[in-house]
């Protein structure tokens, strides 16, 4: 989450660190480093295997990296630089985004069989996946994206991460997986737009479409889908209204919304970001593209996770959405409570489970009209909750430690309250998911 308006704020805070002040600047602030500061950091041999890689340039302030050195979750991850220096790659492989970060910070990361990443780009979520996983696949089909994968898979010591070439499922043989992830190119774009990591056709999800539709053939019973993107809110539908489109029945579906960008202020950014943007085409180009939103009927985008639960036979379909803030840190155990506990409430309920309040909570104040419920921290929901006549009523059975069957009996509507509170992690239960 750097701020390269505050890169003066970074050198500062950086003095007197040496080496690391070096490291910091070449591999992250994609600052000039003078070489002689460059050889006390790195080595001769280091700078020249960068040479040769093509990944170093040379300018009036020192010489630059090509190549940004990004950390998550206690992995390292090279990829190309979020700057054009000295110059643009023409096959550019995604830099670790905030969107990368959401996704790593909200996967489940239970023990796994086989787990598949479509879009890899750095192969970042392949390779977080590899450490729970017994095998771990990750495919692009953006060559230089696979060599950085299989560079990072090397680099962090994962020999059970393997990458290909592959336009979507194409190289996935007969497999299934217990877990897929995407993180895909999903900007809405004109014609003529080629950047592979950003462009996601005219709609935006010409990818994201083929690898949902593609779910109920490559993801086992119980499986988790799990996928970070930009998506349009249209005249006519939801992001999360064509998730359920593209699948059909069988499905639990949830999603997790994190900002919504009007239309002007998400086209202008990305269409002065094509990599033959001239200035004295601005208004035309900003234009063009307006035009092709409009002509999709595309009325906002919202930024979010959202998931799929392929349904064990017997369960119900559901799908839950709601507004939270941007994870800026690891939420894997909550976010698979919240699953677990969407997929666990919404199967018929058998009457031996036990409902308990969720370990975030932190007070209940309880009133005859409703309830206020607090959280511990701000990620899950910074404000107070407040729930209904109902739910309270639930609430203050539990706090009693009723049973989920003598509940039922003195509560009309407890089933759709239990449910109601599972959604916001104010309750949880027995898991029924793998």
């Amino acid at each position: 989450y750097r701020n390269f308006h505050h890169i003066q704020a970074y050198r500062r805070q950086l003095r007197g660190q040496g080496k690391l002040a070096t490291a910091f600047e070449f591999w992250l602030l994609q600052l000039g480093v003078a070489l002689p500061d460059l050889r006390a950091c790195l080595g001769d041999s280091a700078i020249s295997a960068l040479d040769r890689l093509g990944w170093l340039a040379l300018g009036d302030d020192g010489v630059r990296c090509r190549v940004e050195l990004y950390p998550c979750c206690k992995n390292y991850f090279f990829s190309d630089a979020f700057f054009k220096v000295m110059g643009s790659w023409p096959d550019q492989v995604y830099w670790l985004g905030g969107d990368s970060y959401h996704l790593a910070y909200a996967v489940p990361r239970r023990p796994l069989g086989q787990s598949l990443d479509i879009c890899t780009g750095s192969g970042i979520h392949a390779i977080l996946s590899s450490h729970h996983s017994q095998s771990s696949r990750g495919f692009d089909i953006n060559p230089r994206a696979v060599a950085f994968a299989r560079f990072n898979a090397a680099f962090n010591g994962r020999d059970n991460c393997e990458f290909a070439l592959s336009d979507g499922y194409a190289q996935a043989g007969e497999r299934v997986f217990d877990r897929i992830t995407i993180n895909p190119p999903f900007v809405p774009c004109p014609e003529n737009i080629g950047e592979l990591y950003r462009a996601g056709g005219g709609t935006g999800e010409s990818v994201t479409e083929k690898v949902v539709r593609g779910l109920p053939r490559y993801l086992a019973p119980g499986g988790l889908f799990a996928m970070t993107t930009e998506a349009a809110e249209t005249l006519s539908s939801t992001p999360l209204e064509r998730l359920r489109n593209w699948l059909g029945p069988g499905w639990g579906l949830s999603a997790r919304y994190f900002h919504r960008f009007p239309l002007n202020d998400y086209v202008l950014p990305h269409a002065l970001a094509s990599v033959e943007f001239r200035p004295q085409d601005g208004a035309a180009e900003f234009e063009r593209w307006l035009e092709a939103y409009e002509a999709h009927q595309i009325t906002a985008m919202v930024q979010g996770s959202f998931y799929a639960v392929r349904l064990q036979e017997g369960q119900v379909d559901w799908q839950h959405e709601r507004w939270m803030r941007r994870p800026h840190q690891d939420m894997t155990a909550t976010v698979e409570d919240w699953l677990g506990s969407l997929l666990s409430w919404h199967s018929p309920l058998p009457g031996e489970r036990h409902p308990r309040i969720h370990s975030q909570v932190k007070p209940i104040y309880q009133a005859e009209s409703g309830a206020v419920v607090e959280f511990a921290g701000e990620q899950w929901c910074p404000t107070p909750l407040r729930v209904g006549a109902t739910e309270a009523a639930v609430l203050r059975s539990l706090s009693q430690g009723l049973s989920l069957a003598q509940i039922q009996a003195d509560i009309p509507q407890a089933e759709q309250a239990l449910r109601s509170l599972a959604a916001e992690l104010v309750i949880s239960g027995l898991v029924v998911w793998r």
